[in-house]
């Protein structure tokens, strides 16, 4: 994932998909970016599973703060680096969450059985 600039690297959309009551077709249940959501009142379960999902799975991150740290970061895989939550948390997908690094850290710790362990340095 180091030098890749997609913000999903997460399940959603692979294999599965929520349509709310409103109609709203949603890669994952707490992903409700406008970019991210597809009305099927307006199109259909087709187009929205055979071309949205990948429109989505393929948007790319231009913000140098989330890729400098983030996206280099050894830890990647170990926190809650969630693009859902972090739009929940901030309004945008590719941002940079600081709690999310304290659980990549205390995971690492935990996994690795080494007290506090700094594989990385981009962690803020």
């Amino acid at each position: 994932q180091i030098g890749c600039n997609h913000i999903f690297h997460c399940g959603a959309g692979l294999g599965s998909f929520t349509v709310g009551y409103d109609g709203f077709f949603r890669l994952c249940s707490s992903l409700g970016h406008p970019d991210c959501i597809y009305d099927l009142r307006k199109g259909s379960l087709k187009d929205a599973w055979e071309n949205f999902v990948f429109k989505v799975r393929d948007m790319r991150s231009k913000d140098k703060e989330f890729l400098d740290n983030c996206h280099r970061c050894a830890l990647f895989n170990l926190c809650r680096c969630c693009p859902a939550h972090a739009y929940l948390e901030t309004g945008k997908l590719d941002a940079v969450v600081e709690y999310f690094c304290k659980i990549a850290h205390s995971r690492a710790e935990k996994i690795f059985n080494l007290p506090n362990i700094h594989l990385t340095t981009s962690c803020k």
